[in-house]
């Protein structure tokens, strides 16, 4: 099973888990894009009208379907560095906090 994780500054936003033989594509994307704008109405109700995604370009995320989608939720796509394992933003702010909050 596979975990989406969709966060800010504030902590976890949504937490989306892919079923074992499913595959991620661009109808995955926009389900969880739509699941994510109605979270993030709930718990982070001052972001409104400004919301910046940061996402990797991978197929389904740079699919033209997707793309459109999330036009069409008028968020703005933050250009994402090409993988380097030592500037993913995940590893430092995500991952570091959930390894200090499991140690010992």
């Amino acid at each position: 099973m596979m975990c989406t994780v969709f966060w800010d500054r504030k902590g976890v936003i949504l937490l989306d888990f892919l079923e074992p033989g499913q595959t991620i594509n661009s109808n995955h994307s926009i389900t969880e894009l739509t699941k994510l704008k109605a979270q993030t109405s709930r718990v982070r109700p001052e972001k409104k009208t400004t919301f910046l995604l940061q996402h990797d370009n991978t197929r389904p995320h740079a699919s033209l379907q997707t793309v459109e989608h999330i036009s069409s939720l008028s968020w703005t796509v933050l250009p994402h560095s090409l993988y380097s394992s030592d500037l993913m933003p995940t590893d430092f702010h995500l991952f570091g906090l959930m390894k200090d909050e499991l140690h010992g």
